[in-house]
């Protein structure tokens, strides 16, 4: 028997009162019951659909929203409904789909553009990924997390040159706000590009202006590094040690530099406090191999070991410094047969 619309109107409202109450199945009920009524009211397919992608059995609901896009081809929320539950399961080329289809229907929409900026790049449509980010950051040249995005694809691409313009305009933005990530991207750049003299300049400038900040004044302390000035970047890095004495990378790099000076205690000290904050710091597990001769009873052999537990979690480059420090290892404890294996899974790596 056919609903009025006023009928429809009130038992919409009683499915809602159930939804509320987490009374699904009798939610389901009543929408079902609209539309056995009305085959053609959208609405209904739409709200089923919605209930059943949260419940333990989302692939009942494709039915349901297949039907509510046929009815409704411009409902911009069964669209949404489509694109997050392709998105969830990892189906990037219907979730794209859908995300156009949104964005069609809501313009310039940012976090649409965003979404669809991601699918791209997990697709590897590298053309259509740049052309949507480059998108967003004229949609909000202020965003910095846009621009951050695009400097980054745009040196994954090689674009290198243009890479440290956007990062430029990151950190020199009056949005007074400094991006850590940026930062040390743009420097990576700079040095890359043989300017080491003008990284150091500017990182100069940006620790006079906030003294306080421990991770622009360990980028300083890296500009002398790159400018093989070791004794000044050794007395900024000890400034950063005050200012955050637990930092991984400071105390890395402190170990590095005390290494290189031939003082084996204040290398070790600072490697060790390291990776006790980090147990997977594979750089100090490296130094601290160096320094010291590994034993079965040895606190740091635990440590390789705990790494090597952990290899898959690293990336390649990591996992070649493990084998490499695990080589070390075994030929203190004279298992030469594992050294070699661990030196030539090394050595794969970096082939």
């Amino acid at each position: 028997m056919a609903l009025t619309p006023k009928e429809i109107t009130r038992q919409m409202r009683e499915a809602k009162k159930a939804l509320n109450k987490k009374e699904y199945n009798q939610a389901v009920a009543t929408l079902d019951s609209i539309i056995k009524a009305d085959p053609n009211y959208a609405p209904a397919y739409r709200e089923i659909a919605s209930i059943l992608l949260g419940s333990n059995t989302p692939q009942n609901a494709l039915p349901y929203l297949n039907k509510a896009l046929e009815l409704t081809p411009e409902d911009i929320q069964s669209w949404r409904l489509a694109a997050y539950h392709y998105k969830k399961h990892q189906s990037w080329v219907p979730a794209l789909k859908a995300f156009e289809k949104m964005l069609s229907l809501q313009e310039d929409d940012e976090q649409i553009l965003y979404e669809i900026f991601n699918i791209h790049t997990k697709l590897g449509s590298q053309t259509s990924a740049l052309a949507t980010i480059e998108r967003l950051t004229k949609i909000d040249s202020k965003n910095n997390i846009y621009r951050e995005e695009y400097a980054k694809f745009l040196n994954s691409m090689g674009k290198i040159k243009e890479a440290l313009a956007e990062y430029d305009k990151i950190i020199y933005s009056d949005r007074g706000d400094i991006s850590y990530s940026s930062l040390s991207e743009w420097f990576k750049l700079m040095i890359t590009l043989g300017q080491a003299q003008g990284a150091h300049k500017r990182i100069k400038v940006l620790s006079k202006l906030n003294p306080k900040d421990a991770f622009i004044k360990t980028q300083y302390a890296r500009s002398y590094e790159a400018l093989f000035d070791f004794k000044k970047a050794l007395k900024i890095f000890l400034e950063a040690h005050q200012l955050d004495p637990k930092n991984v990378g400071i105390n890395y790099n402190l170990g590095v530099i005390y290494e290189q000076e031939g003082d084996t205690e204040r290398s070790l000290k600072h490697y060790k406090i390291a990776l006790s904050m980090d147990p997977m710091h594979i750089s100090s597990l490296r130094g601290i191999g160096i320094e010291e001769k590994y034993t079965y009873e040895s606190d740091i052999f635990k440590k390789l070991n705990f790494a090597l537990a952990h290899i898959a979690d690293l990336s390649l480059d990591y996992r070649a410094q493990l084998h490499y420090a695990a080589a070390k290892a075994f030929e203190d404890l004279g298992e030469l047969a594992i050294a070699f294996e661990h030196y030539k899974l090394g050595g794969e790596i970096h082939a």
